[in-house]
């Protein structure tokens, strides 16, 4: 049974280097992005989108639900449930937007550092909670499990 490669091999001279450096140890060019942490880029910013317009959607309602609120003459004839049905779905969506964007933003911009390797993974397991993203989240939990992105995420200091 051979021993999994703990190396990364520099793309321009070759040498091995430890995983954990994003250089080259010889000729200082940079090493290679393990797969998983770039898919998880493409990923965490079509998330960040998803809840941009998750919040630009919840103020819209809360908008529309007021004006039929304030507005006696509106054309559109809600009742009592209606707005407040309308008022709960937009502040939901506007708790729940800001926060998972910010949430993805972190795990988008933030260097690598000991803890980014579980705020990935935590951004992912939500993907997994969504018909919509578990399509993009289910591939990249298998590729979290390989060695390459914990690694590349957690170096040493």
């Amino acid at each position: 049974m051979s021993s999994p490669n703990l190396h990364a091999f520099c793309r321009s001279c070759g040498s091995p280097n430890p995983p954990q450096g994003p250089f080259c140890d010889l000729c200082t060019s940079q090493l290679e992005v393990p797969a998983g942490v770039r898919i998880f880029r493409i990923y965490a910013t079509i998330m960040v989108a998803v809840y941009a317009l998750t919040t630009f959607v919840g103020l819209g309602i809360l908008g529309f639900s007021f004006f039929s609120l304030v507005n006696p003459l509106s054309m559109l004839h809600l009742g009592g449930d209606d707005l407040a049905g309308m008022f709960v779905q937009g502040g939901i969506s506007l708790l729940i937007g800001p926060s998972l964007m910010a949430l993805f933003l972190v795990a988008l911009k933030s260097k690598r550092k000991p803890w980014l390797y579980g705020v990935h993974m935590v951004c992912i397991a939500l993907g997994l909670t969504s018909c919509l993203s578990i399509f993009m989240s289910l591939p990249l939990i298998i590729l979290y499990t390989r060695p390459g992105p914990k690694q590349y995420l957690m170096p040493l200091e």
